[in-house]
């Protein structure tokens, strides 16, 4: 009887010590991340042992002030034990690093604490792309819910904004913090009036309360903005997107003139206006592209499209439509007819005058110019010869 409950209170110990529920911490494949322990730090700690659990398998041991580590060299390679606050570094995160650990801390009197910390690893954030003179919201990838205490944004190593107790620094020259703005509700870096020097790699770190830390990298790519795109009236024309190939979209909003004319939200495609509007006009699930046919003049003016990914990344783009009249764009091109012809008659009379040239020559090499036919010459000529033989 002693036995069977001492069983179930070790039981009920270890449920309560690696809780039904272990805490996730967030990291991006290629990036960095750091597992706490959760664990105070007491000087009379002997041992800590940090485990992955599936499968079962020993990561880095600290006893007397000594660490270890095992596994493959190249694992070993992207491990670091923290003795400061007994926290896990993994950096070069890959997929199977996925997974839940447990840390065990020992103390000098043989009690015991475990923690058991689950690791998810998302796909690379990758590139986020923005137009020139526009604005883009890089991602956080912050998990929702997940209590901040810490977060910094860098770029190419340079600090640019940080948030702290609640505060939010901003660094650099005056104009740049002007053009750049951190969301403290999913810490997204905005940057508005996009510059072509503005595209490079930037890297955030977030730190929670609990001590998790995550970091994410990505790459901004700013392209030209689209500038104008030309249709005929009475004809069809397509706006592009520019939407990044692998970005998992999760809504797409085109503006004309600043009104709503079609989204895309949840698989679902929406257009807004007048109905014979909405029958011209078609947002194409594919490229995200908005085709407008039998074009009027009113199509014309400036067309915003804004692009939301499920990372929370978002990108705005403009671009002018202009609509010309039939007529007009074939009075642009009426003038070339009677070019082409004067040309083409050019080439006939340079053509006619090189032939003659070449003729007269020609002529003159056989001799025509004498007045005295070539092939009677050539038949007396060897007359001659045969004459001359017979007398011999």
């Amino acid at each position: 009887m002693f036995w069977s409950l001492f069983c179930v209170a070790v039981w009920v110990a270890c449920v309560a010590g690696t809780g039904a529920s272990p805490t996730t911490v967030n990291g991006a494949q290629g990036g960095s991340v750091s597992l706490p322990s959760g664990i105070p730090v007491e000087p009379d700690i002997t041992e800590v042992v940090w485990r992955l659990l599936s499968p079962r398998k020993k990561i880095v041991t600290y006893s007397n002030k000594n660490i270890d580590y095992y596994g493959p060299e190249d694992y070993k390679r992207r491990i670091t034990f923290h003795p400061g606050n007994l926290s896990l570094e993994i950096r070069d995160l890959q997929k199977q690093d996925a997974g839940d650990y447990e840390v065990t801390v020992t103390a000098s009197s043989g009690a015991q604490t475990q923690r058991v910390k689950r690791l998810q690893v998302d796909d690379p954030v990758g590139t986020v792309k923005g137009a020139w003179g526009q604005r883009v919201s890089l991602p956080a990838g912050i998990t929702s819910g997940l209590d901040i205490s810490h977060l910094v944004w860098r770029s190419v190593g340079t600090r640019i904004t940080e948030y702290a107790t609640g505060t939010i620094f901003y660094f650099g020259p005056e104009e740049y913090k002007r053009r750049i703005t951190l969301h403290p509700g999913n810490f997204s870096l905005e940057i508005s009036d996009l510059r072509r020097e503005d595209a490079k790699d930037y890297e955030v770190t977030v730190t929670a309360s609990s001590g998790a830390q995550t970091q994410k990298g990505m790459q901004l790519e700013v392209f030209d903005w689209a500038g104008t795109v030309k249709g005929t009236q009475g004809m069809k024309v397509s706006l592009p997107a520019w939407i990044t190939p692998w970005q998992d979209i999760s809504q797409v909003v085109w503006r004309s003139n600043g009104t709503k004319i079609a989204e895309y939200e949840n698989y679902t495609i929406s257009y807004f206006g007048p109905e014979e509007y909405k029958r011209r006009i078609t947002l194409h699930a594919g490229d995200f592209s908005l085709e407008i046919r039998d074009l009027r003049r009113q199509d014309a003016g400036e067309y915003e499209v804004e692009t939301a990914v499920v990372s929370g990344a978002k990108s705005k783009a403009k671009l002018q439509l202009e609509v010309y009249d039939p007529d007009d764009r074939s009075s642009h091109i009426a003038w070339i007819i009677p070019v082409i012809m004067i040309l083409i008659l050019l080439c006939c009379g340079i053509l006619y005058i090189k032939r003659h040239d070449l003729r007269s020559r020609w002529n003159k090499c056989m001799g025509k110019n004498s007045g005295t036919p070539a092939e009677p010459a050539v038949t007396q000529s060897l007359n001659s010869r045969s004459g001359g033989e017979h007398s011999s």
